[in-house]
């Protein structure tokens, strides 16, 4: 399936449905989830490129074995993985879960942040912070222990802020080169032709000098020029006695941190 606009009419909601070749060729109107049409899509009946934007598998080594198993050629893979700041992007996702849509109830974010970090350091006590244990660890073994204390699921703020983890065990199912890393503050500072020649050189999806041209002079690909904001539940004004409790504690949270930057400079 293709994610693109699922009502033209609408131009501001979103959906996935079928490519149009699909739809016309097998009669399917909806699709969830990116696996449903990739057993029986043929790769030569087809002219597109099918995207999936799911950051939790990353964390899931289920979803890992299974791409690498289902995929026509595992090594044409192509992965970009988005990171941000670990504790701003912990902070993000509490403020979008409990102050924008409500999930989470609970509404304080120091009390959750640290139930969260005592919970992953009780997980595996000896791997706790233990970089050089981590990397030595059989493949077999790291497995274990990101299906044990890496659950992949929304509203685990901490643990999906542990990126390193979760990238060394993906390195032991894909090739490094199948990884591009971007870090979020540096993409919304990103002018549009390095950005997209920058996809185009990894990913080996097409672009020209014509095409970019086009696209800045529309200010696509480009965050400073965005006639849109982003959505952002943690500079809300509901969440700024949040923040401040944060801005205070900082240092809590760069000292748990601390050990997983250094892992994944080192990766």
């Amino acid at each position: 399936p293709s994610c693109c606009i699922a009502k033209a009419s609408n131009p501001k909601r979103w959906g996935c449905r079928w490519h149009e070749s699909l739809r016309e060729r097998h009669g399917r109107s909806t699709s969830i989830w990116f696996q449903t049409a990739m057993p029986w899509v043929k790769a030569s009946e087809f002219e597109f490129a099918s995207v999936d934007f799911t950051p939790n598998y990353l964390c899931t080594v289920e979803a890992l074995q299974n791409i690498n198993k289902t995929a026509r050629n595992a090594r044409e893979l192509r992965f970009i993985v988005l990171m941000r700041d670990p504790i701003m992007r912990a902070f993000s996702e509490w403020s979008m879960f409990a102050l924008g849509w409500g999930w989470d109830a609970d509404k304080n974010f120091l009390k959750k942040a640290r139930s969260q970090m005592a919970h992953f350091r009780r997980c595996n006590s000896t791997l706790f912070h233990n970089n050089s244990l981590l990397q030595s660890l059989p493949t077999p073994e790291l497995f274990r222990y990101l299906t044990q204390c890496f659950r992949g699921k929304a509203m685990e703020y901490i643990s999906n802020s542990i990126y390193p983890v979760c990238v060394l065990a993906a390195l032991r199912v894909f090739r490094q080169e199948q990884f591009l890393f971007l870090r979020f503050e540096d993409l919304m500072q990103m002018k549009a032709p390095g950005l997209l020649s920058l996809l185009s050189n990894f990913t080996g999806l097409y672009t020209d000098a014509e095409i970019i041209h086009k696209v800045q002079s529309m200010g696509q690909c480009e965050a400073t020029r965005a006639r849109k904001v982003p959505f952002s539940f943690g500079k809300d004004k509901k969440a700024a006695a949040s923040r401040e409790a944060l801005r205070a504690n900082i240092g809590e949270f760069e000292k748990f941190f601390k050990p997983y930057d250094e892992l994944l400079q080192q990766l």
